[in-house]
Formats: structure tokens, C-alpha cells, sequence
């Protein structure tokens, strides 16, 4: 069982309290979930490493969770999903996913810390080499995506597994008790009848407006984002 892989002492692992978060919830661009209404679902994205699936997370511990660590690169990982949808739009959506209404028997989760820490954590035995190989493909041009799938295979193809498949949601309290940031995975699209648009951002009307405050944008975008909704309340303390 893949839930074996985090730990080098499996016997340590309680089975016990096995939970999945009643709601996950799902970021995106406007112009993206216009594609979903349209279409009728939450699809599928893509991923380097997992492939296929709709990617979500837990509003608590993504709060707490997804900030800056020097697990990936001392940057924020909230910052940079904000930033990676204004790419494609100046508006943010938020959704929220029952999981009551989906097959939880095959969603996964698994650790961002975990999946990350690899390609920043200079003391382990081959991270030299792999910066080489990396700093290798992508001079030649590779994506940098694929460039890392290529070298986590080969410097740490013991670690590809839980890249790979993640572990089953059930266990996902045991990752949270680790103080881990977790993202979900589903690997169907999900039918827009069960999704619940529940904020919506222009990311670049707050940033000029009396709202925003650059000390904490996080704060402000999400304040935003969840206003007039019982999720409200998590944004409050947030601190960045």
C-alpha cells in the first residue's frame, strides 16, 4: 500500500481517525469555468507527474499550509496558483465540491512537501547531479515540467510513487497530522450539477481599489474571493 511509502517506519502509522474533508474546492480562472459551464464539467487538467485529474484542496490546510517553505524554494505556493491563473485571466473563481457526491474510494491525495521537497533540499546525496541534469534539459529546451518528471525518475525513483498515485484520501488526516500541504486528486471530470461557484475576484480591479493591502495579498484576495460565504471566516486570519 502506497501509504507505507511515507513513513520509514510503517508500524508508526495509526489507521485510526480516518477522515475525508466533507468539502474540497477547486481555483480557477473565470474564462475557464465559463469553459465548464458550457461544457457541463469541472474537467480534468493536466499534471507533470500525476497526469490526469481534477486538482483541489482542503480551504484549512490550504491556509495554514500552502505558504512559503523551504520545501519549494522558500516561495508561496498560494501566491503562485493566484499567479498562475492570472496568466490565462484577470478573474479568479473558487468553487466548492462535496465530496459526498463524488466516488472518494478513488480520490487521492498526497503531499506537496513531499512531491516538491526533492528539487530544493541541497542535502540529499544526489541533488547536485540532478540540478545539473536539470539545468541540462531545460539549455536544450526541454519543458521544465517534463525536465523534472525525467529527473525525479532518475535520481529518486523511490519517491515516484506517491508522485505518481498519491495515497488514498481516507488517509489524508495522517498527512495533515504531519502539518503537510495536500492536494487532491479525482480522476473524472466532475458534473457542474454538483459544483457550487462560491466567490469570484477581479484579481486586477482589487489590486487598484482601497480593499487590497500589498503587505497581505493573500489576505486581501481571498477576503475577496469568499465574501458574504461561511469559507469567510478561514480568510480572516490569514497573514500574508
Amino acid at each position: 500500500m502506497h501509504i507505507q511509502k511515507l513513513s520509514q517506519n510503517p508500524s508508526e502509522i495509526s489507521y485510526t481517525g480516518r477522515k475525508i474533508p466533507r468539502y474540497l474546492y477547486h481555483l480557477t480562472s473565470k474564462k475557464a469555468y465559463n469553459s465548464m459551464l458550457s461544457d457541463g464539467f469541472l474537467k480534468m487538467g493536466k499534471d507533470d507527474f500525476f497526469g490526469q485529474g481534477v486538482f483541489s484542496f482542503e480551504l484549512s490546510n490550504f491556509f495554514k499550509r500552502w505558504r512559503t517553505s523551504r520545501d519549494w524554494g522558500n516561495t508561496s505556493l498560494m501566491n503562485k496558483l493566484i499567479n498562475r491563473i492570472s496568466i490565462f485571466n484577470k478573474s479568479a473563481v473558487i468553487l466548492k465540491i462535496p465530496t459526498a457526491k463524488i466516488n472518494t474510494d478513488e480520490l487521492v491525495v498526497r503531499s506537496q512537501n513531499k512531491v516538491l521537497s526533492i528539487f530544493h533540499n541541497d542535502k540529499l546525496p544526489a541533488f547536485s547531479d540532478m540540478q545539473l541534469f536539470l539545468s541540462q534539459k531545460r539549455a536544450a529546451g526541454m519543458d521544465e515540467g517534463e525536465a523534472s518528471v525525467l529527473a525525479a525518475k532518475k535520481f529518486f525513483p523511490n519517491f515516484m510513487p506517491h508522485f505518481t498515485s498519491g495515497v488514498p484520501a481516507k488517509y489524508s488526516k495522517i498527512l495533515k497530522q504531519r502539518k503537510q500541504a495536500l492536494e487532491y486528486i479525482y480522476p473524472h471530470h466532475i458534473s457542474m450539477d454538483i459544483v457550487q461557484k462560491i466567490g469570484e475576484v477581479d484579481l486586477e480591479a482589487l489590486v487598484h481599489s482601497k480593499n487590497y493591502n500589498p503587505a497581505k495579498p493573500m489576505h486581501s484576495i481571498f477576503s475577496k474571493l469568499l465574501e458574504g460565504t461561511p469559507e469567510a471566516k478561514a480568510a480572516e486570519f490569514l497573514d500574508c
